[in-house]
C-alpha cells in the first residue's frame, strides 16, 4: 500500500483503505485494512531573530533579539548555541 503524498501522522494519523482480491479468473472478494500512522520527532524548520539591530555602546548583556524555532511538532523545546 503506497501514499502518493507519503504518510503524514499530522495530516492523517489513521488511513483506511478498500482493498480488492481477485483470483484472475471468477472471484473476488474486498477487505477493509486500516493503516496506524505513527508520529517521529520532525526537525525544526527555521530559527528566527526577532531583531539583528543594536545601539552601539549598550552595556554587555543587552539583548539584542529574541531567538525563536518553526517546528511542525507542537510542544518542542529548544536549546540555542554558537
Amino acid at each position: 500500500m503506497k501514499d502518493p503524498d507519503g504518510f503524514r501522522y499530522s495530516a492523517q494519523p489513521t488511513v483506511t483503505a478498500q482493498v480488492r482480491v481477485s483470483d484472475g479468473k471468477l472471484w473476488s472478494d474486498y477487505v477493509t485494512v486500516t493503516v496506524n500512522v505513527q508520529n517521529v520527532n520532525d526537525s525544526p524548520t527555521d530559527i528566527l531573530l526577532s531583531s539583528n539591530t543594536i545601539i552601539e555602546k549598550e552595556p554587555i548583556g543587552t539583548t539584542v533579539g529574541t531567538l525563536s524555532t518553526t517546528d511542525e511538532d507542537a510542544g518542542d523545546s529548544f536549546t540555542y548555541s554558537w
